[in-house]
């Protein structure tokens, strides 16, 4: 085994991951809505969009009547109204269209929080005196992946303020922390490190695993630099599993995203998928996220996903 590089910055994310998770509560808590606040938007993009996402995946049930949009689009949904909340999260600094969003969100009177590290919307939050969350701007857009327990916090935080969740949610992560602590996933992210090394990645998911499959992606592209493929099933059903092993073509791994809460629906649906890659001579393994449930999976996913990343860099070495 390679020793650990205790100085690297994804090192230390891993060790302090469960930290991450009280600072993003402690700088959100001090924003709150209306009662009347009927539905959300969340207007951002890559990584900030698949943490959003793996927070609705972890508080499903929870959040299963509550109608909340993510949205990376230069516009609103039609009914965002005075009753909207819109969360602009623009960590890269001026991004355009969570810029586009929130002042049409303003236009509409509709409730606004940017979360930011700074730039052209934090000044036009401010000056309005709307609801901000400033990040420690050392956090952009190309390290953000290491920082998602941070994003997580501050997103549930958000979600209380507005009387989505309530303040179990804050707890109930905070538990699992604990158990997460207990977790020895170093050796399981080095042995997944090895089974998609100097491949190009394609996963597939459940939709329940959307946000933690989106955020593989996000990991392994940005930390990487590698090429990574994503859908969710059945719909990979169509034309994606077609072409992959073409001779010539580029080295592909499939993974199969799944969890102790996945079902036999879709364990069925990954054993077709597995045979039609099969004809494509395409190999694929399953990744079965550690945990007792959906939450704690979820949990573990981003640490093992770390983990990866991290053997992976040091191979690369």
């Amino acid at each position: 085994m390679l020793a650990l590089d205790k100085k690297s910055d994804l090192y230390n994310a891993i060790n302090k991951f469960s930290t991450q998770f009280d600072e993003g509560f402690r700088i959100a808590e001090h924003i709150r809505f209306p009662k009347g606040v009927d539905n959300i938007v969340i207007a951002t993009y890559g990584i900030a969009a698949s943490t959003a996402q793996l927070v609705l995946d972890m508080f499903a049930d929870e959040l299963k009547d509550k109608k909340i949009t993510i949205s990376p689009h230069y516009d609103l949904p039609n009914n965002a109204a005075s009753d909207t909340l819109v969360v602009g999260i623009d960590i890269e600094k001026d991004h355009p269209a969570v810029m586009t969003s929130t002042k049409k969100a303003y236009d509409k009177k509709a409730n606004i929080v940017s979360v930011v590290t700074g730039g052209k919307l934090e000044n036009y939050t401010r000056n309005r005196k709307l609801g901000i969350v400033k990040v420690d701007d050392h956090i952009d857009y190309m390290n953000l992946q290491i920082y998602s327990g941070l994003l997580i916090g501050i997103i549930v935080q958000i979600l209380i303020g507005a009387n989505f969740l309530n303040n179990k949610a804050k707890f109930k992560i905070l538990e699992l922390t604990q158990e997460l602590e207990k977790m020895y996933l170093t050796k399981l992210g080095e042995k997944l490190a090895g089974q998609i090394e100097d491949s190009t990645v394609l996963i597939y998911a459940e939709p329940a695993l959307s946000g933690m499959m989106q955020l593989i992606k996000s990991n392994l592209n940005i930390s990487l630099n590698i090429p990574v493929f994503h859908q969710t099933l059945p719909k990979a059903f169509g034309d994606e599993l077609i072409g992959f092993g073409k001779k010539n073509f580029a080295k592909y791994k499939a993974l199969f995203l799944m969890d102790s809460e996945t079902n036999e629906k879709y364990k069925k649906d990954f054993e077709i998928a597995g045979k039609l890659l099969d004809q494509s001579k395409v190999k694929h393994e399953i990744w079965e996220l550690p945990g007792r449930n959906r939450k704690l999976s979820l949990l573990a996913g981003t640490i093992l996903t770390y983990w990866t990343t991290y053997w992976l860099q040091e191979k690369a070495r």
